[in-house]
C-alpha cells in the first residue's frame, strides 16, 4: 500500500486563502502585482478571444499584462468574494510564456488568434511542471513528464497556460453519490449563476472559471457530457469534438471509447480559435486519431458566417416537458432561415456501456507512463491509498473505482465480451444519429438543454452547447445543443455561430445574480456591508 507521501515538487502555486494577491507570502512566487493597471475600459468577466487578439494585436496590450489581469481577477474570485473554487493551481512558469509571446510579436512573428491569450486547462490534462491529478488526492503529487498533446498545440499557438482547473474527481468516475464539481483534493466548484445550482460535471472548473471571465478560453473534457452540461448549466460555449480529432494522450482517462478534450469559452468564434489551436493531427500515441489526419489544418473560423442557416434543413427533437425557452430557440432558427423537422433520436436500449472496463485498461496504461518515481502505478494504488486516507479521500465513497477494480481485464472471455458490447454501442448509437439525419434529409440535430447528450456522446459523435437562455424565476441558465456525425464541426459551428448572432442572449453572472458578486473587490473600499 502506498504510504501518504510529502509533496516533492512545489513549483504549482496552490491557491490559497488569502487569494493570487498573497500569493508572494503563501508560496514564495512573485510577479503577481494585486493593483496590475487595468487597461482601456477591458472588462474580463465579457472579454473574449477575438476581442483580446485584436487588442494582442495592435500592441494595445501585452501578453503579460493580460495574464496578470486575469491572475487578479482568479484572485478576486476563486478563494475571496463568491469563492467559486474554480481553479486549483496557478502555473509558475506563465510569465516565461507570455514574455515569450511578447517577444515573438515584438520580433513581427503572428502565431494567429490564441498567440498571447491565457488559458485554464482542466486538471486531468498533462502540463508540464504542474502536478496532474484529475482531483484524487492519492495523484496530488502526480507530475508527468511531459505536456499533453493538446496543451503542447495551444502553446505553440501562443496560449499563455495561466494555471488548472478544478473538476469533478477522476472526471466524475470515483462514486455515483458525490455532487457535480466535487473532489477529494479540490474541494466543491460553485456555479456562478447560483451558488446552489449543480455546476455540472465533471469540467466544472473550467465551466464557472469561463462564466465568469478568470481566463480567456479553458479546455474541458468530454465522456458523458463533461463539457456541455457544465455549458448548459453556466452560460458558456462548449465544444465537445469527434472522439478523434484531438490526442487524448497525456489526458487522465475514463473511457478509450467516448473520451475527448474540448474547448469552453464565451462565444462561438472563440471555441472555433480554439479547436484550431487544439487540433493535434495524427497522434502514434492515441489510434483513435488515425482517421483525422486530414483535418489537421483546419481553420474553424474560417467557415463561419451570419448566413448558415439559410436554406438548411435541421432536425429537432421534442421537449420532455414544456419548455418556452427551446421553444424561442427553435423560432429562432426558422427566423434565421432553417427548416426544422421533427425527429425522434433517442439513447434508450443502447447496449450497456463498457466504461467499467475501459477505466480501469486505460487508467493502468495512463499510470504506468507516469515517472519512476510515483508510487501510485494502479487503480488499485489508488483505492489502496484512498482507504489508508478515508478521511479525505472517501467522504462520499468510491463505489465506480471498485466497481471497475472488480474486473478482470486480463480473463479472456471478459476481453470478448467488451469488444462486443463496444462495437454494439458504437455502431448502434452511430447508427441512429446517421440514419436519422440521411432519412430525414437534415444536417444536424437539436435538442433541449443536455437532453442530447447520451446519443451523441455513447456515438463519439461532435456536439455545441449554445445559450436557449434564462427561466423566468430562477434566471438559471439554459442550453441549446445541436450534434452531428463524425467530423461535422465545420457544420456545427457555423450554425451555432449564426444562431449566436441572432439572439445574443447572454447575461454575464454579475448580471443574472449580483448578489454574489456585491462584494467582490471590496477588500480595497472596505464597505460596511461587505465581511472584512
Amino acid at each position: 500500500m502506498p504510504a501518504p507521501r510529502k509533496s516533492r515538487r512545489h513549483k504549482a502555486i496552490r491557491i490559497c486563502a488569502a487569494g493570487i494577491a498573497a500569493v508572494a507570502a503563501c508560496t514564495g512566487f512573485v510577479g503577481v502585482s494585486s493593483a496590475a493597471p487595468r487597461p482601456l475600459s477591458l472588462n474580463l468577466e465579457t472579454a473574449t478571444i477575438e476581442q483580446l487578439h485584436g487588442l494582442l494585436a495592435a500592441k494595445s496590450l501585452s501578453a503579460v499584462t493580460l495574464s496578470q489581469l486575469y491572475l487578479q481577477r482568479i484572485g478576486d474570485l476563486n478563494s475571496q468574494g463568491p469563492s467559486l473554487n474554480a481553479v486549483r493551481v496557478i502555473n509558475p512558469d506563465w510569465k516565461a510564456e507570455a514574455e515569450r509571446v511578447d517577444s515573438l510579436r515584438a520580433h513581427h512573428v503572428d502565431l494567429g488568434p490564441m498567440m498571447g491569450i491565457p488559458v485554464l486547462v482542466k486538471d486531468n490534462v498533462s502540463v508540464k511542471g504542474l502536478p496532474t491529478p484529475a482531483g484524487s488526492v492519492a495523484l496530488a503529487d502526480s507530475y508527468p513528464s511531459d505536456d499533453a498533446p493538446v496543451i503542447k498545440q495551444l502553446k505553440a499557438a501562443g496560449a499563455v497556460i495561466l494555471g488548472k482547473a478544478n473538476l469533478a474527481e477522476f472526471a466524475y468516475y470515483t462514486t455515483t453519490g458525490a455532487p457535480n464539481g466535487y473532489s477529494s483534493l479540490g474541494g466543491q466548484v460553485l456555479n456562478p449563476y447560483d451558488a446552489a445550482l449543480n455546476p455540472g460535471g465533471s469540467s466544472s472548473g473550467s465551466g464557472a472559471a469561463m462564466a465568469v471571465g478568470m481566463a480567456a478560453g479553458t479546455v474541458g473534457s468530454d465522456t458523458g457530457g463533461s463539457i456541455l452540461q457544465p455549458a448548459s448549466n453556466m452560460s458558456d460555449i462548449g465544444l465537445r469534438p469527434t472522439v478523434g480529432l484531438l490526442s487524448r494522450s497525456g489526458v487522465v482517462p475514463i473511457s478509450g471509447t467516448n473520451d475527448t478534450t474540448g474547448p469552453i469559452t464565451h462565444t462561438v468564434w472563440d471555441a472555433a480559435a480554439m479547436l484550431t489551436a487544439m487540433t493535434t493531427g495524427v497522434d502514434p500515441g492515441d489510434p483513435a486519431t488515425n482517421s483525422a489526419g486530414q483535418y489537421d489544418h483546419t481553420d474553424y473560423t474560417k467557415a463561419l458566417s451570419s448566413t448558415a442557416l439559410q436554406r438548411t434543413r435541421l432536425g429537432y427533437v421534442a421537449p420532455a416537458a414544456p419548455d418556452p425557452l427551446y421553444d424561442a430557440a427553435l423560432q429562432a432558427l426558422r427566423d434565421r432561415g432553417a427548416t426544422l423537422v421533427q425527429v425522434n433520436l433517442t439513447a434508450a436500449n443502447l447496449p450497456t456501456r463498457v466504461w467499467d472496463y475501459e477505466f480501469k485498461k486505460d487508467l493502468n496504461a495512463y499510470l504506468s507512463k507516469l515517472p519512476a518515481s510515483d508510487k501510485v502505478r494502479s487503480l488499485a494504488d489508488v483505492i489502496a491509498y484512498n482507504k489508508s486516507h478515508a478521511n479525505v479521500a472517501l467522504k462520499f465513497g468510491e463505489t465506480l473505482l471498485e466497481a471497475s477494480q472488480a474486473i478482470n481485464v486480463d480473463d479472456p472471455a471478459t476481453a470478448a465480451n467488451y469488444e462486443q458490447l463496444r462495437a454494439a454501442g458504437l455502431a448502434e448509437a452511430q447508427s441512429r444519429i446517421d440514419t436519422t439525419l440521411k432519412d430525414n434529409q437534415i444536417s444536424a440535430i437539436v435538442f433541449a438543454g443536455t437532453s442530447g447528450n447520451t446519443i451523441v456522446t455513447r456515438a463519439a459523435y461532435p456536439a455545441i452547447m449554445v445559450r436557449a437562455g434564462y427561466q423566468d424565476g430562477t434566471r438559471h441558465p439554459e442550453g441549446l445543443e445541436m450534434i452531428g456525425t463524425a467530423y461535422s464541426e465545420a457544420t456545427l459551428l457555423p450554425y451555432a455561430y449564426d444562431y449566436e448572432q441572432a439572439t445574443h442572449l447572454w447575461q454575464a453572472p454579475s448580471v443574472n445574480n449580483p448578489t454574489l458578486f456585491r462584494c467582490v473587490g471590496a477588500q480595497s473600499t472596505r464597505s460596511a456591508s461587505c465581511p472584512p
